[in-house]
Order: structure tokens, then sequence, then C-alpha cells
């Protein structure tokens, strides 16, 4: 696997946009953001998977407050954040995740699968189980979260919501 401060093995630039069809990202590490993937403009992946990456603040996926995802059949497992929040996914920006499966994530603090910031982030047709942080064990967010036809199970919190830690929005449907 890749080093960097930040997006141990990819960092997509502001203005920028990357397509991923497949593939696997695995093994990465940063010191700071994003052991896998670092965005800063738009990424959009189908199928394939975000294995084992680890960073300070979010092991799989950092979307910056600038940045946007849409993630469409994609797996995010065994990523971890050794600090900070997002184990699979730390947003800041957008994200849109479609039958996409989190699990077995972890973060040292908030949000072992999921970290969301002050803005959106939507799961259609997803699952997040098996992941764990002190605060919000699948989903820890300050922002909006939508839920439609998500299971969110099997996930662990050492002190507040197993499931998921809400400060701000959260909508489930089906």
């Amino acid at each position: 696997g890749g080093y960097a401060k930040h997006g141990g093995a990819i960092n997509i630039h502001g203005g920028s946009t990357c397509t991923i069809e497949g593939g696997t990202v695995l093994g990465n590490r940063a010191s700071k953001e994003g052991g896998g993937i670092f965005v800063y403009g738009t990424l959009n992946m189908t199928g394939g998977a975000i294995i084992d990456n680890h960073g300070d603040d979010c092991g799989g996926i950092y979307v910056h407050e600038d940045g946007a995802i849409t993630l469409e059949n994609v797996m995010l497992t065994k990523n971890g954040a050794n600090d900070h929040g997002g184990g699979a996914i730390n947003n800041k920006g957008d994200a849109t995740l479609k039958n996409c499966l989190i699990r077995f994530n972890s973060a040292d603090r908030e949000g072992g699968g999921l970290y969301n910031g002050s803005k959106q982030m939507t799961l259609v047709n997803c699952t997040v189980a098996d992941n764990s942080a002190p605060f919000g064990g699948g989903i820890c967010s300050y922002g909006t979260v939508s839920l439609a036809n998500t299971k969110v199970t099997g996930n662990n919190a050492g002190d507040s919501g197993g499931g998921a830690f809400v400060h701000g929005t959260l909508t489930a449907t089906g």
C-alpha cells in the first residue's frame, strides 16, 4: 500500500473528477486525512472495494468540505481512523452511497463506520454493520443523514449511540 499525508492511495484535487469502476484500494496509510482516498474534488466510484486503509482522520475515504462522492455497489471494510472520526468515510462535503456495504470499520473517537460533518450524507439500500467507535459505532453525524431502505445493525459504541449518534438530523424510510 501507499503512504501520504493526505490520501494514502489517491488524492483528488479541487476541480478534478475521478471515476473508478471496480478495483480495490487496499492497505494504504495517511498521517492525516484519508488513509485510502482524500477527496477535495469529485469521486464517482462504481463497484470495487476500500479495504484495510488507516489514517488519523479517516481510514477509507475523507471528503473535504468542497468535495463530493457518489459510491454505488462499493464495499468499505476493515478501515480505521486512529484519532478522529470515520473508519470508512469522514464526510465534510456531500456524500451519496447506493447499495454499499460498510462493515468491520473502527474509529478511536466518533463514527466507526461513517462520520458526517455539518453537511449531507444519503444512503440508499446500504448496510452499516459491525462497526465500532466510542460515539456512534455505525454512524456519527452533526449534519443531515438520510437513510432509505438501509440497515444499521450490530454496531458497537463504547459510550453512546451503538447504531447512530446524531447531533443534527437523521431521517430513515423503508
